[in-house]
């Protein structure tokens, strides 16, 4: 039976576990040490033994994880029977499998991040380069996140967070040979604009209008700004 045919078949609320790579945890440096690097394995064997009853876990690794060695790749295996596995080949759709969960738990990804914008609470397990975003729920270890989901005090957090998050991503200003940061709303790639279709750009008119309306801004405020979007596809902030 495939992932997608076991999670469609569990009666039990879906928790998503998504696992980190070691290339993830090595990129957040020795700024976020403190907070400790936890055993994922270990951290998911004590998830499972707690909230097997209430749940179905299900656990996406990361498509880097691939490369493992094979030692760490028989410790996941070991645990097959707690929890459902989805390889780092598997083809299953992350963002689809975040919209079924009824809860995510992350590690050091961004994922946690996306997943909050998707509008699903994230526990996230140990540090990260977010963690002082109020992005997830944040705790040091699996005991602690077992009693968070068990006394269900974990909270949506906010959907600004996250979009800090991604607009901090979108700024970056290095280049590369087929990459160029020209200015806010400006990016290229291989020389070549990233533009929304004029016809997207058109449909859009409606949304904004009813948006500045809703917000009890003026009509015409930032008509020079939307009015270049739609002409140039000209993206610029305020």
């Amino acid at each position: 039976m495939s992932a997608a045919s076991k999670i469609k078949s569990s009666k039990n609320k879906l928790i998503s576990v998504f696992t980190s790579s070691d290339d993830e945890y090595r990129f957040i440096g020795i700024d976020w040490e403190e907070y400790g690097i936890v055993d994922q394995i270990e951290s998911i064997k004590k998830l499972a033994g707690e909230l097997n009853n209430e749940y179905t876990l299900v656990v996406k690794m990361h498509p880097n994880q691939k490369s493992m060695h094979q030692s760490v790749l028989d410790k996941y295996k070991a645990i097959e029977n707690d929890v459902l596995i989805i390889w780092p080949e598997d083809k299953t759709d992350t963002y689809e499998l975040i919209k079924q969960s009824y809860l995510v738990i992350n590690f050091c990804s961004s994922i946690g991040i996306e997943a909050n914008y998707l509008r699903k609470p994230v526990v996230q397990i140990g540090a990260s380069r977010t963690i002082k975003l109020p992005s997830v729920n944040y705790v040091k270890n699996a005991q602690q996140a077992i009693k968070m989901i068990e006394e269900k005090s974990f909270k949506l957090m906010p959907l600004r967070s996250s979009i800090i998050y991604f607009t901090y991503l979108m700024k970056s200003n290095f280049k590369l040979e087929s990459y160029n940061y020209v200015k806010d709303g400006d990016v290229k790639y291989g020389q070549v604009s990233l533009k929304a279709p004029f016809i997207y750009r058109l449909m859009a008119v409606p949304s904004k209008f009813i948006f500045n309306y809703e917000k009890g801004n003026k009509i015409f405020k930032d008509f020079g700004l939307h009015l270049k979007n739609l002409i140039f596809g000209i993206n610029e902030v305020k």
